[in-house]
Order: structure tokens, then sequence, then C-alpha cells
């Protein structure tokens, strides 16, 4: 999940603006429970407005631009996996 999300990210968007986290750290996320059942993996978007605050202050504000290249990573990931998908299936009816 995560390398196709990486290279869908590289798809829509210059390889500068794709930038991994580094070591995980989900705070207080509860995302990693569902991990636990199901292969995903969590993006994160950088979508603050240059001069404002930071996430979850009165003073953020959020740059909607980021929603069309989310839109366009969101449709190309789920192209990826279905391609990936469509992959695996061949190979399990040979």
């Amino acid at each position: 999940s995560t390398e196709i999300a990486r290279r869908a990210a590289l798809d829509v968007t210059t390889v500068d603006q794709v930038i991994s986290q580094g070591f995980p750290s989900l705070g207080a996320e509860d995302f990693a429970f569902y991990q636990q059942h199901i292969d995903g993996c969590m993006v994160r978007f950088g979508a603050q407005l240059e001069g404002t605050g930071p996430a979850h202050s009165g003073t953020f504000d959020f740059d909607e631009a980021v929603l069309r290249v989310g839109a366009r990573w969101l449709a190309r990931v789920a192209e990826r996996w279905l391609e990936q998908s469509a992959c695996a299936a061949r190979q399990h009816l040979r």
C-alpha cells in the first residue's frame, strides 16, 4: 500500500513534493488499529497557507488548491491498486 501511494504521488506531482515523514508516528491517531486488520498507509497532505497558524489553531488556513492534487492522487492510487490486483488475479489463474 505504501509503495502504491508513493508511486501515485510521483505520478501527480514532482519528486521534490513527495516527502517521507521518516520514522512512522501516528501520535494520537487510531489509524494504526485498522492496519492490524487490513493493508494500508496513512498520507498527510501539506495544505497550510503560507503565513497562517498551525493546524487545529484559530489562525490556520487551508490551501484549497491542494484539493485538486489530493483528488488526482486518490484517483491514481485507485488505478494503480486495480492494475496491481488485475495482475495478481491473472497470475493466480495461470
